[in-house]
């Protein structure tokens, strides 16, 4: 009971039945209907070549059928309700227009009006042939529902009217019955009964001739050999010589088809005639080798796709990437974060040294990360370094890092909703430049788990979704900003757009953030916006998306940035010099616990090496490695303040450009200098000779150094006095002191009596103070007597000398 109330109720003329157990068992209902005992089937041979087609009716009962169709049967013996054939005979008999055919109009008429065909009409006369009361010139249509088509369905009946059937139309009983079965099998359809004219012909099949089919040439150079196997050979030998260019690939590189029936007939000579000097001037032709462009290029078509063809035309590459079929999708991913673009572009705007507005620095390189799910801009970074995988690595730090700090470091105020922080990808991709170094790609692959994959080289069309954005968003600024370059800014009598540049780095940098913060509002065009989308009124803007997506399958991981930062950047070597770690020309602070080794280099001349990772947009600080948690290192305190916060370029610019000045000056006062030294070096002659001829004057032989003190103080006193005139002092001098010195000598004498007899009468004074001294010991009194006394007296001694 369960069983029938779970099968279809009932069954009509055409139905498709097949057994579950093997799929390529597929019967057609040929009659059946409700109240009716038995059902009618046919398998229709699927898979099967129609020549070998024998199948005929079978009949079983309409409940068993029913049965059969239940869900809870048997395995083996249960079948299922298919919506139609699994082939469709009318629609692979229309000719397709874009192909040359070589089809009959019957033929094609009667794909577009299938009563026309001759199979049908057998058909309908194998029906209506014994019908009574059917006057001559009169037509009735075939009835699948009478007694006429009753009788075929049985096997004793089938052949009775068949052989009455051609006793009188002239047709073969073969032919009726192969027609009749193919009537059946196709669908019980007008078109099911039409011979399948569209499969003759061979289509694919080479023929070897034995003799050449068609009327003789009228030219014999338009006459070739037999089309056999072994031509067919050598016109492929032909066809790979026009296809292969005989230097390089290109339009006038091109052979043409006559060319290489030559070249081929040429190889192929019988006998070749060569001069004295090797060159050919005659040979013997093969007429088996004689070939025409015409049946080359036949060749050609019929066994080359036009893909092939273009392809070795104009090279696999220029076809990929402008000629071939726009197939497929272009992003399968599933939500933001699955899959991330990185790529790098030097951008079209030349800025100027932020400490030196008056210096021209080269074009900045543009890092870009977009998520392939939004086309969000999720990462930038710009720098002055070429395009490597130390610039891409900061790209997707700064992608994984929070904008709204990095978006108050230029000046522009944001919150996180507006430009959120994303996750760590499952996959990045990039164009074979930055991202294919194998070894540096391993710390993020081993430690992330982030596969890296490359697009195949001279492939921008499947890096679409990265190659636009450098497109679309050089738009917001370009217009607007001084320096930028055009396609003819490099062309002869152009100027430089280098000599109107005008912003520094860190404008240049606000300027492509407040354009990316720009971008990620505006709709993206031919994005199929998720339905949910729609119906909340959210246009399908990068922002919109990437919440959308985050809610609905947000994918990646969240990592921290400082340590993903420090596993996946490059490290650098760096030395510890006499200030602390040097490092890109500058100094950093060297921590406590390698202050010894500046000790070190100082004491014994030994260098440090240290593994170090620094920004090269901004030098204030690196971080040191191999210590165990990264320690951060600032600019020492003797680095200029004007040098902090710059990039590496602009500190090598501006220490350039000072060498260079100094190097200018230095030049420039190699004149001056070597006057200067010629004049000195002449004065220093002229009071050489005006020395020594005075020394010889006065019988001396060196200047005199007894009296040096009396000659500075006698200098000072003639400093502002003319030179004959303190010539004239000096010599005075001189006189007087040697007439003084015998007074000298005498004065000495009578100080040394006077001093004399003054420290006598002193010392007597003094033992009579101290004997009237009685308040202290005896000892006492004799230790304080004597320091005193010697004290005083010393002191007197010398107030004595110096009155004198």
């Amino acid at each position: 009971m369960s069983a029938r109330a779970n099968c279809p109720t009932s069954l009509s003329q055409g139905d498709v039945l097949q057994l579950k157990s093997d799929e390529e068992k597929i019967y057609i209902v040929l009659k059946t209907g409700d109240g009716q005992r038995w059902t009618h089937l046919l398998d229709i041979e699927y898979g099967i070549p129609e020549a070998r087609h024998k199948a005929s009716p079978f009949s079983l009962k309409t409940e068993e059928v029913l049965r059969r169709l239940a869900d809870n049967v048997e395995q083996e013996l249960a079948l299922q309700l298919l919506p139609k054939l699994p082939i469709s005979i009318a629609e692979q008999r229309r000719p397709a227009r874009h192909v040359p055919h070589r089809r009959s109009v019957q033929s094609i008429d009667a794909v577009e009006n299938p009563t026309k065909n001759a199979g049908w009409q057998l058909i309908e006369k194998l029906l209506t042939f014994d019908i009574p009361y059917l006057k001559e010139g009169d037509t009735l249509k075939a009835d699948l529902h009478g007694p006429q088509h009753e009788e075929l369905l049985h096997r004793e009946t089938r052949a009775h009217r068949i052989l009455r059937f051609i006793e009188i139309h002239p047709y073969s009983e073969a032919k009726v019955r192969r027609v009749l079965r193919r009537f059946w099998q196709r669908g019980l359809s007008h078109a099911a009964a039409d011979y399948d004219y569209h499969l003759c012909g061979g289509r694919g099949k080479h023929k070897n001739f034995r003799t050449k089919p068609g009327r003789k040439a009228r030219q014999g150079c338009l006459s070739g050999p037999v089309m056999d196997l072994e031509a067919r050979r050598l016109l492929q030998i032909a066809s790979d010589y026009y296809f292969k260019p005989e230097y390089r690939k290109g339009k006038r590189q091109r052979k043409s088809m006559k060319m290489a029936v030559r070249w081929l007939e040429l190889k192929l000579a019988k006998r070749r005639v060569f001069d004295k000097n090797r060159r050919l001037v005659d040979y013997e032709t093969d007429v088996r080798s004689s070939f025409t462009a015409r049946q080359l290029q036949y060749f050609i078509q019929q066994t080359y796709s036009y893909q092939e063809r273009r392809a070795h035309i104009v090279g696999s590459k220029h076809y990929l990437l402008h000629e071939r079929a726009l197939t497929g999708r272009l992003s399968d991913t599933r939500g933001p974060g699955e899959r991330y673009h990185i790529d790098a572009t030097v951008i079209d705007l030349y800025g100027v040294c932020r400490r030196m507005r008056s210096v021209a620095v080269p074009r900045p390189t543009l890092y870009l990360v977009v998520d392939d799910y939004s086309r969000t801009i999720i990462g930038v970074h710009l720098t002055f370094d070429p395009p490597c995988w130390k610039g891409a690595m900061a790209a997707l730090c700064n992608a994984l890092d929070s904008k709204v700090e990095f978006c108050e470091r230029l000046g522009i105020e944001i919150i996180e909703e507006e430009w959120p922080r994303a996750p760590l990808p499952e996959e990045i991709f990039a164009d074979q430049g930055e991202m294919s170094s194998v070894h540096r790609g391993m710390p993020i692959s081993l430690h992330y788990g982030v596969q890296l994959s490359n697009a195949p080289a001279y492939r921008p069309d499947m890096r679409s979704v990265m190659e636009c954005r450098f497109r679309i968003l050089p738009r917001s600024w370009m217009p607007l900003v001084p320096g930028a370059v055009e396609k003819v800014s490099f062309e002869r009598g152009q100027q430089h757009p280098a000599l109107h540049a005008a912003l520094t780095f860190d404008e240049i940098y606000a300027i492509v953030v407040r354009a990316i913060l720009d971008y990620n509002l505006r709709a993206v065009t031919a994005y199929p916006t998720p339905p949910e989308m729609v119906q909340r009124q959210l246009a399908p803007t990068p922002m919109n998306l990437w919440h959308f997506g985050m809610e609905v399958n947000g994918r990646g991981r969240s990592v921290d940035v400082d340590e993903f930062r420090l596993r996946v950047m490059q490290s650098k070597k760096a030395k510890i010099g006499l200030r602390g770690i040097e490092f890109a020309g500058l100094e950093y602070d060297c921590p406590l616990s390698l202050v010894e080794r500046q000790s070190l280099k100082r004491a014994e001349n030994k260098d440090t090496w240290v593994d170090v990772v620094g920004d090269t947009t901004d030098n204030s600080r690196i971080y040191l490695l191999g210590l165990g948690e990264p320690i951060e290192c600032a600019l020492a305190e003797s680095v200029p303040d004007f040098l902090r916060g710059l990039s590496h370029e602009e500190v090598r610019a501006y220490k350039d450009f000072d060498s260079w000045n100094r190097g200018v000056q230095e030049a420039n006062g190699r004149k001056s200098t070597a006057i200067t030294e010629c004049n000195i070096r002449e004065l220093a002659r002229d009071a050489e000779t005006k020395t020594k001829q005075e020394l010889v004057e006065r019988g001396m032989d060196h200047p005199d150094i007894s009296r040096l003190d009396e000659m500075r103080d006698l200098e000072r006193q003639m400093g502002d006095v003319p030179a004959s005139q303190s010539v004239q002092a000096t010599e005075r001098m001189e006189t007087e002191k040697r007439e003084s010195s015998k007074t000298d000598k005498r004065r000495q004498k009578n100080l040394g009596r006077q001093g004399t007899r003054d420290l006598k009468e002193f010392l007597k004074q003094q033992q009579t103070k101290a004997s009237n001294n009685f308040d202290l010991d005896p000892e006492e009194e004799t230790s304080v007597n004597a320091s005193t006394i010697a004290e005083e007296s010393e002191s007197h001694v010398r107030n004595v000398f110096d009155s004198y």
